[in-house]
């Protein structure tokens, strides 16, 4: 095979040449459609990650049992293991859209089940199913986006996932004031089961037109599909010829018989999942599912004898996390590209520090009104870069050789993760308290920064086919 030279560099293969063009390439409004489309199932996830906070009071089969009713929170984080589980020996094989569509059918079932439940195990099995769509849908989102993403412009295209996840955890809180504020009487019995309903509209409408977005152009080359790759790179306006394409495709065939995942690629894999894990452990996903829940039971709003009217004066406490979430999250996008993965997330780690602390002290001396306000700091400054950097980790971790197959190890350690950490809140909650938990939150956070310092390395503007030198 012969060396090809352009203006970026010499490449030893000219698949190498093609794929460089796209990360070179100019951002242009299509790719905001296709980015749009490609998180929904992001979306899905913000919204049922809080959904379920708001229908634990009502729903008629709770378990206050602390570790059935962790599990009640926490399947779908369970759920989502097995989704990615799925995506990680299939997608690589099988194509990015045939996920991405298949997703969304998958969340369609587990939403209705959910909504039609008619004992705790049913809410279980649906709570499963919605995992399984979500989970999947985590696995090969980001790393569809990095394949056609140009590589200046990468971080805020992946990231779009982690705005589409704070984006619909508000909306969940106010579509719960709307359907609890509109008919109180019917909570118990209609209210919650419309929650879990309204999910399945996004969900339709995603399987749609999810329809219309290409498959990976990289993927098509891969698998030899050179006409079709031909006219995806053409949409993303990239000029190759049919000669190049096959030439690419047959050099492709002829490296992948002796490709192993080199060690770098698996170096940069375990530092991801370590980011991960903080991630994870931060306690960030404790106000989203048990807001309300912890709001019951410290009495901050005027005590009333409807307790649908409190769950509503709750949620309208936790909209300010939303909206943190959601302006801390634009804010932090709208920078990842130009500050970096690295120097973001050492910032708002110490923003965590710092607010988790103040949080976990002022709990113990009842002074709830300051403790919600810094619970906002602590969301406003993790949704900065935390959540958002972890996705786009997760998407631009490896070459186009295994990418399926990391993204899917990736997200099958967060939801793995997720789901540790959720089940076992309520038990920590029981035994150490409010302070006691976010006291270990903050020194989690502690660790978080020690290890983005001297562990993580910067992915900003390298090419995702130039991943496995970053860690070598």
């Amino acid at each position: 095979m012969t060396e090809h030279i352009n203006n970026n560099g010499t490449y030893k293969y000219k698949l190498d040449e093609i794929l460089h063009r796209l990360d070179d390439a100019k951002l242009r409004n299509m790719y905001w459609a296709f980015v749009a489309l490609a998180t929904i199932g992001g979306f899905l996830f913000g919204y049922d990650q809080s959904n379920i906070g708001l229908v634990i009071p009502f729903f008629p089969y709770t378990s206050h049992i602390p570790v059935l009713l962790g599990l009640e929170a926490s399947s779908e984080f369970l759920g989502g293991a097995v989704g990615a589980l799925i995506v990680t020996f299939v997608a690589d094989k099988s194509g990015r859209k045939a996920f991405l569509l298949a997703d969304m059918g998958i969340y369609i079932v587990g939403a209705l089940v959910s909504g039609s439940a008619t004992s705790y195990l049913v809410l279980l099995i649906g709570r499963l199913i919605i995992g399984v769509g979500i989970g999947a849908d985590s696995a090969i989102a980001t790393a569809f986006i990095s394949e056609f993403a140009p590589a200046k412009d990468r971080g805020r295209l992946t990231g779009f996932q982690q705005m589409m996840i704070n984006m619909a955890i508000l909306g969940a809180y106010l579509m719960g004031i709307l359907v609890y504020g509109v008919d109180p009487a019917g909570v118990a019995t209609v209210g919650w089961r419309i929650l879990f309903y309204v999910a399945a509209v996004p969900a339709v409408i995603g399987l749609v037109f999810r329809y219309k977005i290409p498959e990976s152009p990289r993927w098509l080359i891969i698998h030899k599909k050179i006409d079709k790759a031909k006219k995806v790179l053409e949409t993303f306006g990239i000029s190759a010829t049919i000669e190049e394409l096959t030439e690419a495709s047959n050099e492709w065939n002829e490296k992948i018989k002796s490709y192993k995942i080199p060690r770098s690629i698996w170096k940069g894999v375990g530092v991801i999942i370590g980011f991960a894990f903080f991630d994870m452990f931060c306690g960030i996903d404790i106000p989203f599912i048990f807001g309300p829940e912890i709001l019951s039971t410290i009495h901050l709003f005027p005590t009333v004898i409807n307790p649908v009217t409190s769950e509503i004066y709750d949620m309208v406490a936790l909209v300010p996390i939303g909206i943190a979430l959601t302006v801390g999250g634009f804010y932090g996008w709208s920078h990842i590209d130009t500050w970096g993965r690295k120097k973001i997330s050492e910032i708002a780690w110490t923003g965590m520090i710092i607010s988790g602390f103040i949080a976990a002290i002022l709990w113990s001396f009842k002074l709830y009104l300051i403790v919600l306000i810094f619970l906002y700091i602590y969301t406003f400054v993790y949704s900065v870069s935390i959540g958002m950097t972890a996705w786009v980790l997760q998407g631009e971790s490896s070459t186009s050789e295994s990418r399926g197959f990391i993204a899917g190890i990736i997200a099958i350690a967060i939801w793995v993760m997720d789901f540790a950490n959720v089940t076992i809140y309520p038990i920590m909650s029981s035994r150490i308290g409010f302070t006691g938990a976010w006291i270990v939150y903050s020194l989690l956070s502690v660790g978080a920064l020690i290890w983005t310092i001297f562990m993580l390395k910067e992915t900003k503007d390298v090419p995702v086919e130039d991943m496995d030198k970053l860690y070598a």
